[in-house]
């Protein structure tokens, strides 16, 4: 991250001593279950600590490539896919279920994060000014996707909302020897 966007997210999440009212936050989570999400979740909820707001939390089903799939296929996707999102924000509710804190859970079908971006640019567009939206995603689990696009890499390129990305806990389990 760079020093603006670090200075960016600090002035976003933290403010505590100042005089004048700040303005609600939107905070949105790409949430996969997996333990960067989780991580991303959990860090996204502590942000909030001291602020009014919420969590919008979201999930992106990753459809397969744009083939023709015959229509009980596609069905049977989508069924997979609610499914699915249903395990999601079960799992999202009993890691929140301790914060005093508003959520939100959302399935969008599509790239991560265009969707975030467009779940982003929706809470913009609803509330204008009178909200703070930034978005919240856990760090690639891999290094491949460093080097290959991951979702961060695009949501900080597009440099639209301020963005927290939460690294990778570090491995407590001894290398094999």
């Amino acid at each position: 991250m760079s020093a603006e966007t670090d200075a960016h997210v600090l002035e976003f999440a933290a403010k505590a001593d100042s005089s004048t009212p700040r303005k609600e936050a939107i905070l949105v989570v790409g949430y996969d279950g997996s333990p960067p999400s989780q991580q991303a979740l959990e860090k996204a909820a502590e942000l909030l600590e001291s602020r009014n707001g919420w969590l919008e939390v979201v999930f992106v089903a990753h459809s397969p490539t744009p083939a023709p799939f015959a229509p009980e296929a596609v069905a049977e996707l989508r069924q997979i896919f609610d499914e699915e999102s249903a395990e999601l924000e079960a799992r999202a509710g009993s890691l929140l279920i301790h914060q005093q804190r508003h959520w939100r859970f959302q399935r969008r079908d599509g790239g991560v994060a265009g969707q975030l971006l467009a779940v982003a640019d929706e809470l913009q567009r609803r509330y204008g000014q009178t909200k703070d939206i930034g978005i919240v995603v856990g760090a690639a689990a891999h290094r491949l996707h460093h080097v290959a696009g991951a979702v961060a890499v695009s949501l900080a390129r597009a440099g639209r909302f301020p963005l927290v990305v939460v690294p990778a806990a570090e491995c407590t389990a001894a290398a094999p020897s």
